[in-house]
């Protein structure tokens, strides 16, 4: 019988109208102390100032089922998992 995989915390933080200057503390806190943030290309290109060593996982834009029954996200929104 295989264990069950540790319960992890996904975070949804969202990236504003763009730019950095836009990120609440809070967005930015989560984006540099996840341990993977996932996000669509164009929203992921906008924080990548302060994304470090974290793991990245990107999806090109389509229809936004696709990527939200996957990944629970919307356009506009970075999905950090804390470290």
């Amino acid at each position: 019988m295989m264990n069950p995989a540790p319960a992890g915390q996904l975070t949804l933080a969202g990236t504003g109208p763009g730019g950095l200057d836009c990120l609440t503390r809070r967005a930015e806190r989560a984006i540099r102390e996840a341990a993977v943030v996932a996000g669509y290309h164009l929203y992921l290109e906008l924080v990548i100032p302060l994304i470090e060593d974290q793991e990245i996982i990107e999806f090109p834009m389509g229809p936004r089922s696709s990527a939200a029954g996957r990944w629970s996200a919307v356009p506009g929104t970075v999905s950090a998992s804390p470290r």
